[in-house]
């Protein structure tokens, strides 16, 4: 289980309801084609068996399961289980789902200290528990895939503001499930951590739309509040500096003193997700949404620029990359401790967290965005020293569209290099190669693709280049049965 930010969502979701109300106040509801409310109940909640003993809530989900099976055009093939929590009661459960997935916990503490290299999260920081932590303060709800459950976290403090919205939210998770099978498809995905998020963006974006559309049925909207709603939400959920700023309103909460790349992940697959999915779908085309589960988008550049996916003309598969391991050409004994793939959101955030300064007489640098702009695929690996822990080795293979824009971010990593590195040095008046401890950083390009070597033993560096240029493995990925296991 992810955290998420479902509560931030469904905030900007229900003041977009009151303002296009308020705008179209004199507007007469929408009349429902025959649809007379509950009169669909046992069709599309026969399945759905409610955890429960308050009676209120479960007629509460029995309605929305209703209007949300309408809405999404899918009914409800097999029984669920959904609950309430108490904010109080989510650590507790937090952390047994934490402890169930072990796995996780060992991908989160080998991934630690690669982020700590690419200066993305502090060194002192216990990952583990801040994603704890934060699962704790940002859910609003909850689908667990493996259970079949689904639960809505009660806050005393919050009320009840959002909460039909909530279920509606983890009732499409469900749909999906029972629809697409989540599990199966993460499972695939499993190591490829940029094709991840990109489904978790099909996945969230598809969940918010339907939550959003839910809401115009239930509010019984004029066409012209639908618009105004639509509208509004597009572009409040769209805006990723809004959010994040929005976020950062309250000290004390877990996400606001999140490091950058954690809120803009977890803000990513709802923001972008949701447009997205409203670029594929034009206007309520929910057909669209089945045939991107069985062909997913597997880049959030795909997620970034929905015609990369959505256009027969400008679509752009990934490649995935997969580099040889260049441990065995350090001095000593090295193991590779984790894996990576930034993907073209990844390098944003990146290039992002220490911007390139502006040095009188040289070009002005590319923004991340433009700079991320052209990923094609990459790969990044982090060994250590097994006779010295504190002695670490990084090594980033990317390749881009075409040679101009490998150039571009050739540039912008270099100077990245400098900003991310303060003690930097170059090598003998090299502009390609710098000293920072006892490490020492390159950054190479041939043709469309660009390289970085961070380790020691300088010695070693010519060898190990010449292995990424002569081994590397890539291959253009249309579907996820063409993945190369790593």
């Amino acid at each position: 289980m992810k955290p998420s930010t479902k509560r931030l969502s469904i905030l900007i979701a229900a003041g977009c309801v009151l303002l296009a109300s308020v705008a179209f106040a004199q507007e007469p509801p929408a009349k429902k084609k025959g649809r007379k409310r509950g009169a669909n109940t046992k069709k599309a909640t026969a399945n759905i068996r409610v955890k429960c003993t308050d009676p209120e809530f479960r007629k509460q989900v029995a309605g929305i399961a209703e209007t949300l099976a309408d809405v999404r055009q899918l009914k409800f093939k097999r029984p669920i289980t959904a609950g309430v929590l108490q904010r109080d009661e989510l650590p507790k459960v937090i952390e047994e789902l934490s402890e169930e997935d072990e796995e996780l916990n060992e991908k989160i503490d080998a991934l630690q200290p690669l982020l700590v290299r690419l200066g993305l999260v502090p060194g002192d920081m216990n990952l583990r528990d801040f994603m704890e932590e934060l699962s704790g303060d940002a859910i609003a709800g909850f689908y667990n895939p493996d259970k079949k459950e689904l639960f809505m976290i009660a806050d005393e403090e919050e009320g009840d503001e959002g909460g039909a919205m909530v279920i509606a939210h983890e009732l499409t998770h469900a749909l999906q499930d029972q629809h697409y099978d989540l599990n199966k498809m993460k499972d695939v995905l499993d190591g490829e951590d940029d094709m991840e998020l990109a489904f978790e963006a099909l996945v969230e974006g598809d969940a918010t739309v339907a939550m959003m559309e839910y809401e115009i049925a239930e509010q019984e909207m004029g066409p012209f509040a639908r618009i105004a709603y639509r509208g509004m939400t597009n572009l409040a959920m769209s805006n990723m500096g809004l959010l994040t700023d929005l976020i950062g309103m309250d000290d004390e909460d877990a996400l606001a003193r999140a490091p950058n790349i954690i809120k803009q992940e977890l803000i990513f697959p709802y923001s972008n997700g949701l447009r997205f999915v409203r670029h594929g779908m034009g206007g309520s085309k929910w057909s669209v949404l089945a045939e991107a589960y069985k062909q997913p988008p597997l880049s959030t550049e795909q997620i970034l620029h929905p015609p990369k996916y959505f256009d027969d003309e400008l679509k752009d598969w990934p490649q995935q990359v997969v580099a040889p391991d260049v441990g065995v050409l350090l001095p000593g004994k090295w193991t590779r401790i984790s894996r990576l793939v930034t993907g073209e959101f990844g390098i944003r955030g990146v290039l992002a967290e220490f911007p390139a300064r502006y040095v009188a007489g040289q070009q002005r640098a590319a923004s991340p965005s433009q700079a991320a702009a052209g990923w094609d695929g990459d790969e990044v690996k982090l060994y250590r020293d097994r006779a010295n822990p504190d002695s670490v080795a990084m090594v980033w293979y990317t390749t881009w569209d075409s040679e101009n824009e490998a150039a571009e971010f050739q540039q912008s990593l270099s100077r990245w290099v400098v900003a991310r590195h303060e003690d930097a040095k170059p090598v003998d008046g090299a502009i390609d190669r710098w000293q920072v401890g006892e490490n020492q950083v390159r950054v190479e390009r041939n043709g469309s693709d660009v390289i970085l070597i961070d380790a020691p033993y300088p010695d070693s560096h010519a060898a190990i280049s010449a292995a990424l240029w002569d081994k590397v493995w890539k291959k253009e990925i249309q579907s996820v049965d063409q993945l190369c296991p790593f």
